[in-house]
């Protein structure tokens, strides 16, 4: 895990604010001493784009496999917690949100 971070250019800081979790955690994670919960290990492989199997089968210091989504831009993890609490709203409710945005 650590090697894909470091490919991703991050450091532990910046993943674990990505995250939502300290970087006692993450550390714990790349020295391999605990594991993510499954929804986090998600967000992991998408803030690394790296593939699950990679994280969990690479030696330790592999390079991980890279994910590549050309057509899909990188959102992260504040990104898709918005997007996604967006999408609950009504159709009223979003349409008030982008006028207030557009008066801003």
């Amino acid at each position: 895990m650590k090697a894909a971070r470091e490919q991703a250019g991050l450091t532990q800081m910046d993943a674990a604010l990505e995250l939502g979790v300290t970087k006692g955690a993450l550390s714990a994670w790349e020295n391999g001493k605990n594991f993510p919960q499954l929804q986090v290990f998600i967000e992991l492989c998408k803030l690394y784009r790296a593939s699950a199997d990679s994280l969990l089968l690479a030696p330790a210091g592999a390079a991980p496999t890279r994910v590549h989504e050309p057509h899909e831009p990188y959102l992260g993890a504040l990104d898709q917690q918005l997007i996604e609490r967006v999408s609950r709203l009504t159709a009223k409710q979003q349409k008030g949100l982008l006028d207030l945005l557009a008066s801003g």
